[in-house]
């Protein structure tokens, strides 16, 4: 097994972290790995939404999740808008496997 740093691990940890802006004008800093920013990224396209609307989705999670704060709760909500399309996908019978042979398809068509 690698260890690594502490400097290391501060340089991951302040590479993907972004600040996210709430309504009230304040901006909270929301470290996520960088599959999940991925993720965050394609969510934004796929459903149209803003950041300010999962920044609300997670300001209203908080309440909920006690002792999470705004970070934890914005991973959340990230994570399970991200299984819902992943849900959506299965049922129609998508997966990394069908959609790696269609796009092999197309490639030798």
């Amino acid at each position: 097994m690698t260890l690594i740093s502490s400097q290391k691990r501060l340089q991951y940890r302040a590479e993907n972290t972004r600040p996210i802006a709430l309504i009230s004008g304040a901006v909270e800093d929301v470290y996520m790995p960088p599959s999940l920013w991925i993720q965050y990224e394609a969510l934004l396209s796929l459903e149209g939404i803003s950041e300010a609307d999962i920044a609300e989705l997670a300001l209203e999670e908080m309440p909920l999740q006690k002792g999470a704060t705004f970070a934890d709760c914005f991973r959340a909500v990230v994570t399970w808008r991200v299984n819902d399309w992943l849900r959506v996908t299965e049922r129609m019978g998508l997966t990394v496997d069908t959609l790696g042979r269609q796009a092999n398809d197309e490639e030798s068509t």
